[in-house]
């Protein structure tokens, strides 16, 4: 009889493994807690183990802090999803009595990679404390907040219909698309200097079709529109509008002629890698910070940044200017091998169709700015936990060995213990399936477990 009992446990439990496989595929919303005080399937650890810190407990629970900024971890998907959510509870340590009013974690952020090499992240803002402290007019609308040093629109329709100067507005993590019927120059942008790896830009198209085509295989192109990632299929029906355009490719790939864009209006945004130069460079930037970097001897030089001389003499330290106006500022460069991180580059200083925009940071000097335009909410607080949540579409996102990697950022921020993590929630949310689909999910399912 025990070997009868035994003979049905060792018939059922593969079906049952099977079941519960096909379920995960077939479902199509899986949700998960990222456990602080123990292993979570599907979810790895929060690391580099350096940064993260290890479990630890207090009055309010277990946690784990983050020591240095980044840290990451990976959700590995048993099915394709369209959109992700996360919510992260967590809470800042005490103020130090040395140093009490030192905030060392201004901006939190959680990101997503968009890239199979994982260099490449979108982030949205789970908290921004420069913001939350500001006593400017602020209207909210919808997921997006104006603040206005003094009130001069009634509504966020109001400024999205006649939005300020470019000079005096701030746009950050949002879409501030400037009006079309205002784009009458024809012409072309050339950057004409080597750019190395990856490149962002936006860029105004009067309608009809994109070349998305760079006549190598092993780099990845994604278009966006309104913040939405693009059907990479459809390649000549594009509606007249802005797109965001990013070409993602490894630490050897490098577009040696730069970029040639069919429009007068375009923009490369957040940084750019410039190759060795066979010339010097001029481009224009469009913000009031600029970071400078160099990983080799070639790329010591000596720049000049709206007519100040800034000496990059030593390879992976990081050279700052800051500006109190935010003109365009003419960036000479010299010999190339070098990283610019400015928020905007332009080719030229006219044509500033897109809206000045920065990644805010403790420093920044906001005398000049009127306006600051942003998607953003502040976290939910109950006692002394704080809870932010954050939702991607990951309907287009490359998930290599089925991972999905998140990356929790505070930028500018200082080694140290930066903030407390309680616990992350995370939800996937995909299609349903049809029995037709379902039948051949099983299918699929039973050959991959039968090898």
């Amino acid at each position: 009889m025990k070997q009868k009992k035994f003979f049905y446990l060792f018939y059922f439990i593969p079906i049952f493994t099977l079941a519960y496989l096909f379920w995960q595929n077939a479902k199509p919303v899986l949700e998960m807690e990222y456990k602080i005080d123990g292993k979570t399937p599907l979810v790895s650890e929060l690391v580099p183990l350096s940064r993260a810190g290890d479990l630890q407990k207090d009055e309010k629970g277990f946690y784990r802090s983050i020591n240095e900024e980044p840290v990451y971890f990976d959700v590995r998907l048993p099915r394709k999803y369209n959109q992700a959510e996360i919510e992260v509870e967590y809470y800042d340590f005490p103020p130090k009595a040395d140093a009490p009013g030192a905030q060392n974690n201004d901006i939190f952020e959680v990101g997503i990679s968009r890239d199979e090499a994982r260099k490449n992240f979108d982030f949205i803002t789970l908290e921004n404390k420069i913001l939350d402290n500001l006593n400017w007019e602020k209207i909210e609308e919808g997921g997006l907040v104006l603040y206005q040093k003094k009130q001069s629109y009634k509504s966020i329709g109001e400024f999205l219909a006649n939005p300020s100067k470019f000079n005096e507005t701030l746009v950050y993590r949002a879409n501030l698309n400037p009006k079309t019927e205002n784009f009458w120059a024809e012409g072309t942008t050339i950057f004409d200097f080597p750019i190395k790896e990856r490149v962002k830009f936006a860029f105004y198209h009067d309608g009809g079709e994109i070349n998305l085509e760079f006549g190598d295989k092993s780099i990845l192109v994604n278009l966006y529109k309104d913040g939405e990632i693009m059907d990479m299929k459809a390649t000549e029906d594009f509606e007249e509008g802005i797109y965001v355009m990013e070409i993602i490719g490894d630490e050897d790939f490098v577009l040696e002629d730069g970029l040639r864009i069919g429009s007068p209006y375009v923009v490369i945004l957040d940084s750019v890698k410039i190759g060795e130069l066979k010339k010097p460079a001029t481009i224009y930037l469009g913000g009031s910070r600029l970071l400078a970097r160099t990983e080799s001897a070639d790329g010591l030089q000596k720049l000049w940044v709206g007519g100040r001389a800034t000496n990059v003499d030593e390879s992976f330290e990081q050279y700052k200017e800051l500006f109190e106006d935010r003109n365009p500022k003419t960036v000479y460069i010299q010999k190339g091998n070098i990283e610019l991180n400015g928020n905007l580059f332009f080719a030229k200083p006219y044509n500033l169709f897109y809206p000045r925009y920065e990644v805010l940071y403790p420093d920044i000097d906001l005398s000049g700015v009127n306006y600051i335009f942003t998607k953003y909410a502040p976290p939910k607080e109950s006692e002394g936990i704080k809870s932010a949540k954050a939702t991607f579409n990951i309907m287009n996102t490359p998930t290599p060995y089925n991972k999905l990697r998140f990356l929790l950022s505070l930028p500018n921020s200082e080694k140290g213990e930066l903030v407390k993590i309680k616990s992350i929630k995370l939800k996937f949310t995909g299609e349903k399936f049809s029995i037709k689909d379902i039948f051949n999910k099983l299918y699929y399912t039973l050959i991959e477990f039968t090898g």
